[in-house]
Order: C-alpha cells, then structure tokens, then sequence
C-alpha cells in the first residue's frame, strides 16, 4: 500500500528505550519523562514519588536492555544449562532447575535487578526490589 509522502513526515521510526526514555535528537522526550513532569507539576506526596521512582528505574532499564526480559533470562538459563544439548529439548531436569531458580529469584531478598541484569555490572544500584 502507497501512501501520500505527507503521511510519512508525521512518524518517526524508534527504539523501545527512545519511546520510553526519550530522543533529544530526534526532538522527542519520551514516555517516562512526561509522565515525570506531569506528577511533578500535580504535587504527589514523597512517599508516592519514591515508590515510582523505583519502577521507572525498572522500566529504564528493560527499556534501555540493562535489565533483562523474563524471556530473555530464561532463554539464557536453558541454553547454559548443562543437560541443555542444543537441540531444541527442554528436559524435565532443565524444567525443574529452572523452575528452582525462578523460585530462588521470587524468593530472594536479593534485588530483582541482579537476578535480570543484561551485563551484570559491578556497583549497580539495584535498591529496589520488586
């Protein structure tokens, strides 16, 4: 389908991390930051914008790839797996070590952003939990 050149000036092609965190080059602030300003301007209570800024670091960092996905990491955790042979095959022992795992993650009183760290980063703030 065709459509008029106008049509195309109105749309800029974006990555998930410049829609949530913003594009300064391409004049475009980002999701996040708005709604940052407009809590900002509403006057939300310090415990509220505590609580937020603690998801929009999350939200970031999934964004930006700093945190991993949920898929991400499970894709990861099956293909290092030592009963993993690379043939498609998720056998029971990889299922119940992953669930293992999992469950070790939720029940951690580790931050969740060392358990999906893309880069694993020494000094990171990972404060919060989730």
């Amino acid at each position: 389908m065709h459509f008029p050149r106008i049509i195309y000036s109105f749309y800029l092609e974006m990555t998930i991390a410049e829609i949530i965190n913003g594009a300064p080059d391409k004049q475009y602030p980002g999701l996040l930051p708005l709604v940052q300003d407009y809590l900002r301007n509403i006057e939300i209570d310090t415990e509220t914008s505590c609580t937020l800024s603690r998801y929009w670091g999350y939200i970031q960092g999934k964004a930006n790839g700093s945190l991993m996905t949920n898929a991400r990491l499970i894709r990861n955790f099956v293909a290092n797996h030592t009963d993993y042979k690379q043939d498609s095959v998720v056998g029971e022992r990889i299922t119940y070590d992953l669930l293992m795992e999992l469950e070790r993650i939720v029940q951690s009183e580790e931050p969740i952003c060392k358990a999906l760290s893309a880069k694993k980063a020494e000094g990171q703030d990972c404060s919060s939990t989730f």
